[in-house]
């Protein structure tokens, strides 16, 4: 076998080779005496469909569970541009100096509450490998963060009063609390199994704002002059608390200890708090409380406020 580059062919299956021989300049006997140049999935366009059809079977094999120690090439030709990537910054990382490179985690610093989103502990940088080519993540992150006041940007007309307004103003953050009250929904799929809590770290749990702010003066804008259904937020917080909840890995360790720690300061028995508890019994978490502290859930359900979500 007459090879132009050194490259390494271990004893491996017969589909990982001929990927390997696709990508290299090779001889081959083994393959009916082929010569192969760095050939790309459009390249297999222009062969005849019976010759092509072994390839796309060798690179179909390949795709779920490619070899480590592959040339870049191999990992574009099978449409593993994840793991090209990867090579690419394990590339830039071994060619800084030691004293400029860190392998501590990456930290992400708060401004403010309004950043807590429910979607600050994602990984990032393993986001960025897989959606490499647009902003796709991003753009789902701010569709669904309802941590800050949404923007009522309406001009006032010379003919309409003051207190109309206001009205609509307020009429423009009604209907844009519709959308905020949805997205628990959204974002409990999108971060699901996500999270790994710490044992002494509280549950965090976005804010549902439903409030907004006018510009220039950043007024705030809230639903005091419209008429709008009883206990509007009620069912949008138990699901705010859902979502929250559906964040916990499976595999995450959560005991009675860590769920009783959750609970509110003021041991008021909140909506939020309720859709955790229903996130972790889907979870298979809430198997986990102790006896005594299901007893003492129960026992308060016949006191809980009957305007509110029951346990």
């Amino acid at each position: 076998m007459n090879r132009s580059s050194s490259i390494c062919v271990p004893t491996t299956s017969i589909p990982e080779r001929i990927v390997l021989y696709m990508t290299e300049l090779v001889t081959s006997p083994e393959i009916y005496g082929f010569i192969f140049v760095g050939m790309t999935k459009r390249d297999l366009e222009y062969l005849p469909v019976g010759i092509a059809l072994p390839f796309r079977e060798a690179i179909f094999h390949c795709r779920c569970n490619p070899p480590s120690d592959w040339p870049e090439q191999a990992y574009v030709l099978i449409g593993r541009q994840d793991l090209s990537h990867l090579m690419s910054l394990d590339k830039q990382k071994l060619s800084i100096p030691p004293a400029f490179y860190s392998k501590q985690p990456h930290v992400q610093y708060k401004l403010n509450k309004d950043d807590d989103d429910g979607m600050e502990h994602l990984d990032e940088e393993l986001l960025r490998l897989r959606f490499s080519e647009d902003l796709r993540v991003q753009e789902v992150r701010r569709l669904l963060q309802s941590s800050r006041p949404a923007r009522i940007a309406v001009v006032q007309r010379p003919e309409v009063s003051d207190h109309d307004f206001i009205e609509e103003q307020e009429r423009l953050l009604y209907s844009i609390c519709i959308r905020t009250m949805a997205l628990p929904v959204g974002r409990g799929m999108f971060t699901l199994f996500t999270y790994h809590p710490l044992p002494t770290e509280v549950l965090p749990i976005p804010k549902l704002c439903l409030t907004g702010r006018a510009p220039p003066r950043n007024a705030t804008v809230d639903l005091t002059h419209i008429d709008t259904p009883p206990n509007m937020s009620a069912w949008p917080q138990f699901h705010n608390g859902v979502a929250a909840g559906l964040r916990i890995a499976n595999s995450s360790q959560v005991d009675s200890t860590w769920i009783i720690y959750n609970k509110p300061k003021s041991n008021e028995l909140t909506n939020e708090y309720a859709g955790v508890l229903m996130a972790l019994g889907l979870n298979g978490h809430l198997i986990n409380l102790h006896t005594l502290n299901v007893h003492d859930y129960l026992s308060k359900v016949s006191t809980y406020n009957s305007n509110k979500i029951l346990l």
